[in-house]
C-alpha cells in the first residue's frame, strides 16, 4: 500500500506541475486546457500515454485506500479532532478516487472537459426547484475547501503528513508546501466563485472547472501576472507532492 500511495503522490504531482506549466503558457496566450482533464488528455496523446494513465490511476486508487487507512487510525482521543481528521481523510480519499477514475476514463478513450462538466451540472441544477440553493451550496463547499488549503499552508499543518528532512532540504520542502497549498486553495476559491456567479445570475455558462477559472482570471486586469503567480504555486504544490512521496510519514 505504501508503494501505491507513493506512486499516486508522484502521479498527482506530475499533473499539478503540468497544469502549472500549461497555465503559464496560457498567461502568454498559448492556449487553454489547464485543468486536470486537459492534462490527462495530453498525456494520453503521447506514445505510451495510456499505460502511464493506468499506472497513475492505480497509484491514485492506492493513495485513496491509504487515506482511508489513515482515517481509521487517528492517534488522538479528542472526539472533535477525530471527527475532523477522519472527515478530511475521507474527503481526500474521494478526491484521489475521482482523479483516478478520470485517468482510467481517458485511458479507455473517453473525453472529458472540466468546463463542460461544470456547466452541465449547473444547467441541471438550475432546472430543479432548489437549483440555485444547490449551486450556492456547491460553491460554498468548494470555497471552504479552498480556505482549508490556504490555512493548511499558512499554518504549515501539512508537515504532519511527511517526515520533513533536516537542514536546507527541509526548508525547501516547507516553502514549496506553503506556497503550493495557498495556490491550490486560491484555485479552489476561483472555481467556487464561478459557481457562485452562475447561481446568482442563473446562467450555467458562467460556471467552469479549473481551466475555466484560470482563463477567467487571465482576462482580468493584471490577470496574466496573477495567473503566472498561481501557476508557479501549483508547480510548487506538485513538487511538494513529490517530496511527500519521498518522505511519507509511516
Amino acid at each position: 500500500m505504501w508503494g501505491a500511495a507513493r506512486v499516486g503522490l508522484v502521479a498527482n504531482g506530475i499533473v499539478h506541475v503540468l497544469v502549472g506549466g500549461i497555465a503559464i503558457g496560457a498567461a502568454f496566450g498559448a492556449g487553454d486546457g489547464a485543468g486536470q482533464a486537459g492534462v490527462l488528455s495530453a498525456i494520453a496523446a503521447t506514445p505510451g500515454g495510456f499505460l502511464v494513465l493506468w499506472i497513475a490511476a492505480a497509484g491514485l486508487w492506492g493513495l485513496a485506500l491509504f487515506q482511508l487507512t489513515d482515517a481509521a487510525w487517528v492517534s488522538t482521543r479528542d472526539p472533535a479532532k477525530i471527527a475532523y481528521r477522519r472527515t478530511k481523510a475521507v474527503g481526500k480519499s474521494l478526491g484521489f478516487t475521482g482523479i483516478g477514475l478520470l485517468a482510467a476514463f481517458i485511458a479507455l478513450g473517453g473525453r472529458s472537459d472540466g468546463n463542460t462538466a461544470a456547466r452541465m451540472f449547473s444547467e441541471w441544477a438550475l432546472r430543479s426547484p432548489t437549483g440555485v440553493a444547490l449551486l450556492v451550496l456547491a460553491a460554498v463547499l468548494i470555497g471552504a475547501l479552498g480556505v482549508g488549503f490556504c490555512l493548511r499552508g499558512i499554518n504549515r499543518t501539512f508537515r504532519e503528513d511527511l517526515s520533513t528532512p533536516p537542514g536546507a532540504l527541509g526548508a525547501v520542502v516547507t516553502v514549496v508546501g506553503v506556497v503550493g497549498h495557498i495556490a491550490k486553495g486560491v484555485s479552489f476559491l476561483l472555481v467556487g466563485g464561478l459557481l457562485l456567479s452562475a447561481a446568482i445570475v442563473a446562467d450555467p455558462q458562467r460556471a467552469g472547472g479549473l481551466d475555466g477559472a484560470l482563463a477567467a482570471l487571465r482576462d482580468r486586469p493584471y490577470g496574466p501576472v496573477l495567473l503566472i503567480v498561481i501557476a508557479i504555486g501549483l508547480i510548487a504544490f506538485g513538487v511538494y507532492l513529490w517530496a511527500r512521496a519521498r518522505y511519507l510519514r509511516r
